[in-house]
């Protein structure tokens, strides 16, 4: 038996999630963002959180609606991080697309080390703790951001 995503979500809010992909196709691409980029990177987003499942019920950990609403909610404002990044060279008439295909690839480590992290707590069945590439990440960009409003500025 096969599904349709009418099915899960029902004809209204899957009208609502289509709606959202469009507008966030439409500032990607007004941001020149890598459409390519964004997929990998939410291919493996959707592979960690199944991944962080898979480990949860490994371990025994009782997995609880909410925890799984905010990891979801934590994801999707992952992807806002390039978008802000390349809205705000834009306000500053800079080419940040360096900075922001960076800022794609930092998290595509991050995810990625994230699944192979619960890959291996999975294969070991005990807790490994996965490196935080988006803090450092964010860091870096917010410090790279502030020097250039700080040059612009003198």
């Amino acid at each position: 038996m096969s599904y349709k995503l009418t099915d899960i979500l029902g004809e209204e809010n899957r009208q609502i999630l289509e709606f959202f992909r469009y507008i966030v196709y439409a500032v990607f691409a007004y941001l020149n963002i890598e459409r390519d980029m964004v997929f990998i990177l939410s291919i493996l987003m959707l592979g960690d959180m199944i991944f962080g499942v898979l480990k949860a019920m490994r371990l025994s950990i009782k997995i609880k609606m909410s925890t799984m609403m905010w990891g979801f909610a934590t994801k999707l404002s992952l992807l806002m991080i390039p978008m802000v990044v390349a809205l705000m060279g834009k306000a500053l008439e800079k080419d940040f697309v360096w900075t922001v295909d960076f800022a794609i690839k930092m998290l595509i480590v991050n995810e990625g080390f994230s699944i192979l992290a619960n890959i291996l707590s999975i294969k070991q069945k005990k807790n490994i703790e996965n490196f935080d590439f988006v803090s450092l990440t964010v860091n870096m960009l917010r410090d790279f951001v502030i020097s250039k409003i700080k040059n612009h500025l003198k």
